[in-house]
């Protein structure tokens, strides 16, 4: 029983940084994210589901076109997380404009956004209702949702694995004592869920990790690390990547 409660608070901690869905109150200490890492899949192959499930029942059962449908299905995938990767591209789109890494740092800290973090999100936005708008309700389609959701959040626990904080405060902080074990323990869930989508899965994992990859290595060079806001932006490109993956099949 000691294991399985361990395990329990871990999932209850990775719903607490990934969404802002109530779970579970924490008496005592909080589990670190190190820890926690193996379950960020499992929350994400979540929000998947319930975006998914609700995307069938809003066409099949309520007889709503494709497009409404989309729309509200990624504004409840919105509304679970709170906009917290959706703001985490933005702040690192806007971080573009700065010429040194101190100037990059001090926009991300800006609650401001620009009109380069304003174009990412809605890019990001139309990307996600598009395709799921083009992805037919049933066994593929939320297959592909809840795998696409899952790698995306697999994808985040690339950059703190390979990459130092860029300061020492903030989510960023938090998320350094993500190592390989904690890597390895979490690509089993994610490869079981993109096991879903079929060979589509696996493509779309491969394209997740190669835009992780991508953005990690432009946070190195430029930030001199990460931050909350590079998991943010890798979050999102992930998963967008792997949602056009899904849908060109």
């Amino acid at each position: 029983m000691g294991w399985l409660n361990d395990r329990f608070r871990e999932i209850a901690a990775a719903v607490m940084v990934l969404t802002r869905l109530p779970f579970l109150h924490f008496e005592h200490s909080f589990p670190a994210m190190a820890s926690a890492a193996w379950a960020f899949p499992l929350v994400g192959g979540m929000l998947g589901l319930m975006i998914g499930c609700v995307q069938i029942m809003l066409i099949r059962l309520c007889g709503m076109p494709s497009w409404p449908a989309a729309v509200i299905c990624v504004a409840l995938g919105v509304l679970m997380t709170g906009a917290l990767h959706e703001d985490g591209l933005a702040d690192f789109a806007d971080a573009a404009g700065g010429h040194t890494t101190e100037k990059k740092l001090m926009i991300m800290r800006d609650s401001r956004i620009g009109s380069f973090g304003a174009v990412s999100i809605v890019l990001s936005l139309m990307i996600r209702t598009a395709c799921i708008a083009s992805l037919t309700p049933g066994g593929y389609a939320l297959g592909a949702i809840i795998s696409s959701m899952a790698m995306s959040r697999f994808c985040v626990l690339l950059i703190p694995c390979f990459l130092h904080p860029a300061r020492p405060e903030g989510l960023g902080a938090m998320m350094a004592g993500i190592g390989p074990v904690q890597l390895a323990m979490a690509a089993i869930p994610t490869v079981v869920l993109a096991s879903l989508a079929g060979i589509h899965g696996w493509l779309a994992f491969l394209t997740a990790l190669l835009s992780a990859w991508l953005v990690g290595c432009y946070a190195r060079r430029t930030l001199g690390g990460f931050t909350g806001d590079v998991l943010g932006a890798t979050e999102q490109c992930a998963v967008c990547v792997a949602f056009l993956v899904m849908v060109c099949g």
